[in-house]
């Protein structure tokens, strides 16, 4: 269901941030399909920091953490530059049907 800029079942696209890589939707993680199996799907929402504004990808915080454990878990940094709590719910809406995820990191 379509809530504006905002769907239950399909994340929201953004522009990508100049001078960062990200992928077809503007987020610093890796394109959403095709979902491989196994692993569960963690959520990282969050502002500048996290999304890592002026730091190379394998530089964020949510990077270094993945590395740890991507044996088990599957990462999904959806941070934005200027996020804010209102904009993490939405955007966590549109995980469920996309992403599943089992753990969510705000």
């Amino acid at each position: 269901m379509k809530y504006g800029y905002y769907a239950d079942d399909e994340l929201p696209k953004f522009d990508p941030v100049p001078g960062h890589k990200t992928n077809s939707h503007g987020y610093r993680c890796p394109e959403f399909r095709p979902l491989s199996n196994g692993g569960k799907n963690v959520v990282v929402l969050g502002c500048s920091h996290t999304f890592g504004e002026g730091l190379e990808e394998h530089e964020t915080w949510a990077s270094l953490v993945a590395k740890e454990s991507s044996k088990i878990l599957r990462w999904w940094n959806l941070a934005r530059p200027g996020g804010n709590a209102d904009q993490m719910v939405r955007i966590l809406y549109a995980t469920e049907k996309v992403l599943f995820p089992k753990i969510i990191v705000a």
